[in-house]
């Protein structure tokens, strides 16, 4: 059996390696290019969806000098992948440094046959930095770019005139590029050419793809003259459809189009493009950048004028460019001016209030007589308000819409928001772009004052005569959270206000004038004899906030007598006395007991303690209290260190000749040690300490809760079994404790009140060890369990809508489980019965992430604990 089972597990090991290679080169691979560019739209750097998108009309930058420039050019790629359906540019492709000088290959040597050449000098200006996340990112240019001046240096693909940056430029910068102007019969004579890396397509483009390419271009014989009727086919047949369909998981997106759909936005169209030019030999690539009108005056550049077309080439005269989208593209759009004429209610409102804005649409005009207008109202253009200190257009700032008149004005109401922070702000009326129509927009400043309050806190024990700390904290009024109208939503959060002057009276004599910190907050001291007093805090207001004050008394009563204090001292020490007697001479109890000596400490102790405190009545019950609630303490301490050392649920194991006699603290070590990982004494070094978590198992991260105390175990993993010394703890570099070392082991526990992560150290003289060990709060942490589980879903293609309801998602994920196991074992011939069990995890998991959402009962380790063994049991189950 064995001599079957080993070259088995030996090819297996085998296969893991070549397919973990493979992966980590892709990974290598993709992580060169993953940038968003700018709109985040149908490129993202590198790649280049064939499905296309549709983006959102945010002003981008501006370009001024583009006399003969249609497309701003930012990435041309080479390869497809047909079961993602997206285009890339293949890192290892030829580059270089680009520093400056002559960059492309066809200024140096300019094409043959060229009928003339047109050089525009183009600067683009306003550009940010906020649409880029990664790097490099493209720099835009157009075909043949001249030169480009950028203030570092470049990565320059010559082949792609492809240039990416490190480093974004948040400004402007020019470049000069060359446009060649070739005749008809020029291109028609000319052959293909190009890097056979432009003709290669995968093996997943379908039959029906190249069988309907070389339909279309039979008894051609000019490379041009097939593009060209590629072109008008896809313009005669298709529908340009923002509104399209996208491809189903597991169809080719190309294909989908083509022969499905038939309907999609320039990527669509071009993407065909390129895969029917490459099916009957004609070297092509996919392009992407911006749409933009020919013109040497500035124009504003919008992510919506993002756009994809095509390049084919050609022997002797470079890369030609053609769109293949078509006439019915509806580029490039008319301008349009959004105004802005009047604002209800003056310039300062409150949160809540009704704002009113007025303004007009037009489209600017020019005409050589006078006479003729400048402006064109335009009616029914969509209008939206947004609201904000700052404005990201379509990033959820849309306050309120309306529509413009017969006129081209519009009238729109909205209310003030109360999250605004209060100060200056904006209101910017946008008009949306249409099929014919830019988008644009004016904005206008506002003012938001806030309602205040104030809290004042006082210690809860204050004595006459010595320094009381009093504590002001200035709020404005609140925001809400809570997106729907559960019992759970409209939750207050009250803003602090920081850097404001309070002025606090004590008996109304001014005691002080603060200012707030970060956090809203003061304090000033102050002393208080035995009487009545009154504390007021008041913030006169400033231009943004409104003025507020409170006001608390406070009393401070005389001393109480001696004989209440003395007769509770007496019953304290009475009710300790006898819980010492009645343990002591319980039956069955000789052994280990509390030492006589203790009640008379605890005596002493309260006698001590009145002697301070006579004066002082608020201190009686406190003082009388104290041995009572000290013995009872010791007790339940003694009595938890046995438990602890029998067992969480186990009565401690009694030594000879002892009923009460614990397990000392080495056996506690000797215990956690044996329960340590085998990994960890695999791979340790000779002379270095390992840290270790007991209570942490080992099918879980190295994860605790806020507030729970942690068991820390380190030991030597040189097998040094020494005895005596002390082994040191740190937590983040900082001394925690010390601990005797027993067989080269030691042990402390603590308690971790704040969220993040911390690094636990251990130190036997010149030995050390560390380890990490991340502190949570179990609620957020099971929310965060499970928003991962959409987000693995979500790679696979799952759509997961943000409106879905918990359960809506559960039948969702349920349905995306059965398809995905019937399309993997249908072939072996095996069921998907495995289904029901992977329902029962998904039912779990959406159950413990629905009590820690919506439940307000404590959130512990055995939910966290529950909620990752499910989702751990249902990838496991699905083989993910």
């Amino acid at each position: 059996m064995r001599r079957k089972v080993l070259p088995l597990i030996l090819v297996a090991a085998v296969a893991v390696l070549v397919m973990t290679g493979l992966l980590g080169a892709f990974d290598a691979l993709s992580d060169n290019f993953r940038p968003p560019g700018p709109g985040n739209g149908i490129w993202t750097a590198a790649e280049i969806s064939a499905e296309g998108a549709v983006n959102e009309p945010v002003l981008l930058f501006t370009v001024e000098g583009a006399a003969h420039t249609s497309y701003l050019r930012a990435m041309a790629t080479t390869c497809y992948n047909p079961m993602t359906g997206v285009w890339r540019l293949d890192s290892a492709r030829p580059h270089q440094q680009y520093d400056g000088g002559t960059a492309s290959q066809w200024v140096r040597e300019p094409p043959e046959d060229f009928q003339f050449v047109m050089v525009d000098d183009i600067t683009v200006s306003g550009l940010s930095t906020s649409g880029y996340h990664h790097r490099p990112a493209p720099v835009m240019t157009s075909l043949y770019p001249e030169s480009v001046a950028w203030p570092e240096s470049l990565v320059h693909f010559p082949e792609e005139d492809v240039f990416l940056s490190q480093e974004i430029l948040a400004g402007s910068y020019s470049f000069t590029t060359f446009h060649y102007s070739f005749a008809e019969i020029v291109l028609k004579q000319a052959q293909a050419a190009g890097d056979p890396i432009y003709l290669d397509l995968p093996g997943g483009i379908s039959h029906r793809t190249t069988a309907l390419a070389w339909n279309i271009t039979g008894g051609l014989q000019s490379p041009y003259e097939k593009a060209r009727a590629l072109e008008r086919y896809l313009d005669q047949n298709y529908l340009y459809d923002p509104d399209y369909t996208r491809a189903p998981l597991g169809r080719e997106p190309n294909d989908w189009f083509l022969f499905e759909e038939k309907r999609g936005v320039c990527a669509n169209f071009n993407s065909a493009f390129v895969v029917l030019c490459r099916a009957v030999g004609i070297p092509a690539r996919l392009v992407s950048g911006y749409s933009i009108i020919p013109q040497m005056q500035a124009q504003e550049v919008y992510a919506d004028q993002a756009h994809a077309w095509s390049e084919i080439a050609l022997e002797g005269l470079g890369w030609i460019t053609i769109d293949a989208t078509g006439s019915r593209r509806p580029f490039p759009l008319m301008p349009t001016r959004t105004t802005i004429t009047g604002m209800s209610g003056g310039e300062t409102f409150q949160k809540g209030d009704t704002l009113v804005i007025e303004g007009i649409v037009e489209v600017p005009l020019t005409h050589p007589d006078p006479s003729v207008p400048t402006e064109l109202p335009l009616p029914n253009m969509d209008v939206g308000i947004h609201l904000g200190s700052q404005i990201m257009l379509g990033a959820g700032s849309l306050a309120a819409q309306g529509t413009t008149g017969p006129d081209g004005t519009f009238r729109i109401e909205c209310q003030v928001p109360v999250h605004l922070s209060a100060g200056p702000n904006q209101v910017v009326a946008q008009a949306f772009s249409t099929e014919v129509y830019l988008s644009s927009w004016s904005n206008q400043v506002f003012k938001v004052a806030s309602d205040t309050s104030i809290e004042i806190t006082l210690p809860d024990e204050m004595e006459p005569g010595e320094g009381t700390e009093i504590t002001v904290a200035l709020r404005e009024e609140p925001d809400y959270l809570g997106p729907g109208e559960g019992p759970y939503d409209r939750v207050k959060v009250w803003n602090p206000v920081p850097g404001k002057e309070v002025h606090v009276y004590i008996n109304e004599k001014p005691a002080g004038t603060l200012r707030t910190d970060s956090t809203g907050k003061c304090t000033i001291m102050a002393d208080f004899e035995l009487g009545s007093h009154t504390v007021r805090a008041e913030f006169k207001g400033t231009e943004h906030h409104f003025a507020s004050n409170q006001e608390i008394p406070i009393t401070l009563a005389p001393p109480a007598s001696f004989s209440w204090a003395f007769c509770y001292i007496v019953l304290g020490l009475a009710a300790a006395l006898l819980m010492y007697v009645l343990y002591s001479l319980r039956p069955g109890n000789p052994g280990r007991r509390p030492s006589p000596f203790f009640p008379l400490v605890l005596t002493g102790l309260s006698v001590a303690l009145y002697l301070v405190y006579r004066e002082q009545a608020y201190h009686w019950l406190w003082v009388a209290l104290v041995p009572a609630a000290a013995w009872f303490l010791w007790r339940l301490v003694f009595l938890v260190r046995l438990r602890w050392q029998g067992g969480l649920f186990h009565h401690a194991s009694p030594g000879p000749g002892h009923a009460d006699d614990p397990r000392p603290l080495e056996e506690e070590i000797e215990k956690a040690g044996e329960a340590l990982p085998p990994h960890l004494h695999k791979t340790a070094r000779r002379g270095r300490l390992a840290i270790d978590f007991p209570q942490i198992g080992e099918a879980f991260p190295d994860v605790w809760g806020t507030g729970e105390e942690l068991r820390i175990v380190c030991y030597a993993q040189n097998g040094e079994t020494r005895t005596g010394g002390a082994m040191e703890f740190y937590l983040d570099g900082e001394l925690r404790d010390r601990a005797g070392v027993d067989e080269g082991k030691g042990a402390f526990s603590l308690i971790i009140n704040g969220k993040g992560e911390y690094v636990v150290g251990g130190r036997l003289e010149k030995a050390k060890g560390e380890r990490v060990i991340r502190i949570v709060d179990y609620r957020e942490e099971i929310v965060g369990v499970f928003n991962s589980l959409l987000q693995r879903f979500q790679a696979t293609g799952t759509p997961m809508p943000d409106e879905a309801t918990p359960r809506e998602l559960e039948a969702r994920l349920l349905e995306t489980l059965w398809s995905d196991r019937h399309s993997r074992r249908s072939g072996d011939g095996e069921t998907s019965g495995g289904t029901e069990d992977a329902g029962a995890l998904l039912d779990l998991i959406i159950t413990c992430f629905e009590e820690a959402l919506y439940s307000l009962h404590p959130i512990t380790r055995a939910h966290y604990e529950k909620m990752f063994l499910a989702q751990k049991a249902l990838f496991s189950e699905e083989g993910a």
